[in-house]
């Protein structure tokens, strides 16, 4: 019950090195890294098992605030169209996948699975039930980047499936091309994106994550925000401000394979890389 957690709460909140934090009134690790150091350890299959299915049914759930019309989801709260679970507790068990697959290598469990392998296997069950499900795409958008980070291989090969086809699940996620995007002032794809950005950043990645990029800006609709597809491909690839630790040698060879695969999309991507007076650049995702 949340009264007796409460009490462990304030008394360790009062420690000299209190390993929890108020904002408001929600409760947080004040650093979940050093936690999961002291902690991970002790797990054992049984916790796993129970971590794997609650993260599958908080994730997994459709947010009801896409039922409404477009210009009616600013007011999701009033109309009671509200995920059961707090955008709090769907972040923490986002980020928790990520750091279990990060620090894997470091940390063996009692347990006979590793932290990569239990990450894993949650975003690709969650990966499997968003194949022509452009809904639960959408529920998931702004965590995409956390879980890309966990599993990026199952999350590339999602998007690819998601990509494919004559009516691409992905599109969906454009929500942005009337004006009454501007109430929301958000779209899902942008979460998409960022997804993408951010692995763009590991040169193991930056090949699979930019194609994507580029297969976007084809298929790329249109909308009121200034987040678009081709954007993020010019700010990855950008000359002198680069937004991938790839070698200059492998940014090069992705940017031929791209002009061999979508020559349409790569000669306004090389257009947009030529210096500009007064030309800026976007951070990306997980700068």
């Amino acid at each position: 019950p949340y009264e007796s957690l409460q009490n462990y709460l304030v008394r360790w909140a009062n420690e000299p090195d209190p390993p929890i934090r108020k904002t408001g009134n929600v409760w947080l690790i004040a650093s979940q890294e050093d936690a999961w150091r002291l902690l991970a350890r002790n797990l054992t299959n049984d916790d796993l098992n129970r971590f794997e299915t609650v993260a599958l049914e908080v994730l997994g759930e459709l947010d009801p605030a896409f039922e409404l019309p477009l210009d009616q989801r600013f007011a999701a709260s009033i109309y009671g169209k509200e995920l059961t679970h707090s955008g709090y507790l769907r972040k923490g068990i986002s980020e928790m996948l990520a750091l279990m697959a990060a620090l894997s290598a470091e940390i063996e469990f009692i347990a006979d699975r590793t932290g990569e392998e239990v990450a894993r296997q949650v975003v690709w069950q969650l990966m499997e039930k968003t194949k022509n499900n452009m809904h639960l795409w959408a529920s998931l958008a702004n965590l995409l980047p956390l879980l890309a980070e966990a599993a990026p291989e199952i999350f590339l090969d999602a998007v690819e499936v998601g990509l494919s086809g004559d009516d691409p699940v992905l599109l969906g996620l454009f929500q942005d091309r009337d004006t009454g995007a501007a109430l929301m002032a958000s779209s899902p794809h942008t979460g998409l994106l960022w997804a993408l950005e951010t692995l763009a950043w590991h040169p193991d990645y930056l090949s699979r994550a930019a194609l994507n990029l580029t297969r976007l800006t084809r298929l790329d609709p249109g909308g009121q925000l200034a987040n678009r597809p081709g954007s993020s491909l010019r700010d990855i690839f950008i000359c002198w401000h680069p937004h991938t630790t790839a070698s200059l040698t492998s940014r090069l060879s992705v940017l031929d394979i791209i002009r061999k695969r979508e020559s349409g999309v790569a000669w306004h991507l090389l257009m947009s890389l030529l210096p500009k007076r007064h030309s800026a650049v976007s951070p990306t995702h997980g700068t």
